[in-house]
């Protein structure tokens, strides 16, 4: 009896076969995996921004001093403050009659930082369109602060945050409950 020698291995053709199927599921996976990616910043941004927010709400109220959320459109920075009245509640501030109520202070414009930003951070890839606050005035391109009172108000705001691509998000946040988000994609 002759042995005869057993070769192991693929052939050319079945090598092309699995090429073909990996190029054929890579371009169909990529692109979707593209746009999750792209999603995925907007999605972060926004809820890095409901976050700031309940996040100032909760220190306002339990440190019992005004904080402020800060976001400047041009650099993409979001900031977050303890805040101080630049004078004592119920003294003058300007004309003899001024006064600031203590238990409103959410109301009161002048409220100003104490210091360092307690948190800090950017908004990598979206861009903060336009704040709309009190139903009126419009923010575009301008840094905007949200005070929140001792009580955990603020006055509320919208504002819309759009990424590369045009699709965006539109965050509301009402003076007690807190804040809505809706993506929009185009």
């Amino acid at each position: 009896m002759k042995n005869r020698k057993t070769r192991r291995g693929f052939t050319l053709m079945e090598l092309m076969l699995v090429i073909m199927i990996i190029g054929i599921t890579s371009a169909i996976t990529v692109p979707h995996l593209v746009k999750s990616i792209r999603g995925n910043r907007l999605r972060t941004a926004t809820r890095s921004i409901i976050a700031a927010g309940r996040y100032a709400r909760s220190m306002a109220v339990m440190r019992q001093r005004p904080m402020l959320l800060s976001l400047n459109p041009a650099s993409g920075k979001i900031q977050i403050h303890e805040g101080a009245l630049p004078y004592a509640p119920h003294e003058p501030a300007g004309p003899a009659d001024a006064t600031v109520d203590e238990e409103n202070d959410d109301d009161a414009t002048d409220i100003i930082s104490t210091g360092a930003a307690e948190l800090s951070w950017s908004l990598d890839g979206v861009k903060l369109v336009d704040v709309e606050m009190n139903g009126s005035d419009f923010f575009s391109g301008e840094p905007f602060t949200v005070v929140y009172a001792r009580n955990g108000r603020c006055k509320p705001y919208s504002l819309r945050l759009s990424d590369e691509h045009g699709n965006y998000s539109v965050i509301e946040v009402d003076a007690v409950a807190g804040a809505r988000a809706e993506m929009r994609r185009l």
